[in-house]
């Protein structure tokens, strides 16, 4: 089974627009009866939801949203956690007056949020996220990396209407050029122009040193969380298993193909 998957790139198709490409990767249009690569296509998303508890998000907050409120990753493992009530009494009033606390527990590796002296918290809704200190400069490369793929689509979509001219009969793009409107590679006023440089990472000569912990006690590799670990929590990077925190749940789309 595995050498049929080595070789799925060796027959490749012939797409209307004429790129060659694996089988997989080209879609059928039923209206225009032929084939369609991922460069003739529109990707949409259908609908977004959360792949714990399919929860589906409103079209307002589609775009505001990326992560689901109620469900959460375990740190360790990067399953999904389960919350589970637990019910403390008061010894000193006379009528037993109960408050039920919720925390968090993964059942496959058994992680739990009082493992790390996260107290137990009323709702689910209270597991939040410390605040980062570098959460100005993730959303600077979250913001710069969408005006990057906006001008990338621009500019895939300028493309696509110029070959859609150039195919048409009697096209006057097939006569000489003499006229700059009708130019395919002219630039377009309304297409974004995105500095790659602009969220540069500036190289600091001083770096900062090691803990001196590291040269005088032993190395706990329990302790220490891995590249794994780290990298599935990318704004934080715990470096150690006791800085793990819940992560929510990040959220799914079902996405539809149209053809452009």
């Amino acid at each position: 089974m595995a050498d049929v998957w080595e070789h799925l790139n060796d027959v490749q198709y012939q797409c209307s627009c004429g790129q060659f490409t694996a089988l997989f990767n080209e879609y059928f249009c039923k209206y225009c009866q032929s084939i369609k690569c991922l460069d003739c296509v529109t990707t949409l998303p259908e609908l977004i939801f959360c792949p714990k508890c399919f929860g589906t998000t409103s079209g307002s907050e589609k775009n505001k949203r990326s992560h689901c409120n109620q469900c959460y990753k375990c740190p360790r493992c990067c399953s999904g956690l389960s919350h589970f009530e637990s019910s403390s009494s008061d010894e000193k009033s006379e009528e037993s007056d109960k408050s039920t606390k919720v925390f968090l527990q993964c059942l496959f590796c058994h992680w739990s949020t009082r493992e790390v002296d996260i107290p137990d918290q009323d709702s689910v809704l209270d597991f939040k996220e410390p605040v980062n200190e570098n959460k100005k400069r993730v959303q600077e490369l979250i913001d710069h990396y969408k005006q990057m793929a906006l001008a990338d689509r621009v500019e895939r979509d300028k493309k696509r209407k110029a070959y859609k001219r150039l195919t048409k009969p009697y096209s006057p793009l097939l006569e000489p050029i003499r006229n700059p409107k009708f130019s395919p590679l002219k630039h377009s006023p309304g297409t974004p122009q995105v500095d790659p440089h602009a969220v540069a990472a500036v190289a600091l000569e001083e770096v900062e040193g090691l803990p001196r912990e590291l040269y005088t006690k032993p190395v706990v590799l329990d302790d220490v969380s891995t590249i794994e670990q780290r990298l599935s929590h990318p704004s934080v990077q715990p470096s150690s298993t006791m800085d793990f925190w819940p992560r929510s749940f990040p959220l799914a789309a079902k996405t539809l193909r149209r053809c452009g």
